[in-house]
């Protein structure tokens, strides 16, 4: 049930444009995490000049627990 719930909160967020501060870069592929302001976990396409920055993305879908989203 709380998996559901978090889902569904998230889900909200679609489409939606918040700001993230990224923390990670995966380092096989050329994705970046952080989290929103509202503590979503966040996934992005973008590269290690964006770490440790507050980035406007868009949200684009919800993946298990993170959010994909785009680089604004």
């Amino acid at each position: 049930l709380s998996k559901e719930l978090h889902h569904k909160y998230m889900e909200q967020f679609v489409g939606k444009e918040v700001e993230v501060l990224f923390e990670e870069k995966d380092k096989t592929s050329n994705w970046i995490q952080g989290k929103s302001s509202n503590y979503l976990k966040i996934y992005a396409k973008g590269d290690e000049t964006l770490l440790n920055k507050i980035v406007k993305v868009k949200i684009d879908r919800i993946l298990d627990n993170h959010a994909i989203s785009i680089i604004i």
